[in-house]
């Protein structure tokens, strides 16, 4: 497991290129990120779909973040205070997310 205490911003990049996430979505997952206070990233290569768990910091749901969506919210109000206004909220097959 990576830690992110030292350095997150290199901790969240690692586990960006482990997964295979393009750097064009790297911005707006640093801030999902951010907003819900992420303290660790890993990397999960699940084969044709590798994806990043992100724990928190409150003990809340982790977050799993794949390419081209993010679940594991608490609500759907929580996912539109972290990825802001514009953003497409669906629910999440995940339980209790």
């Amino acid at each position: 497991m990576t830690s992110s205490a030292n350095n997150p911003t290199d901790s969240l990049l690692a586990a960006l290129s482990k997964a295979r996430i393009p750097v064009e979505n790297h911005k707006f997952i640093r801030q999902i990120t951010t907003a819900v206070g992420v303290v660790d990233y890993r990397a999960v290569d699940h084969g044709h779909r590798p994806y990043i768990i992100a724990t928190r910091h409150d003990g809340s749901p982790d977050l799993h973040i794949y390419y081209g969506y993010t679940n594991g919210f608490t609500s759907r109000e929580e996912a539109m205070r972290a990825a802001g206004p514009g953003a497409a909220c669906e629910p999440s097959s995940r339980k209790g997310t």
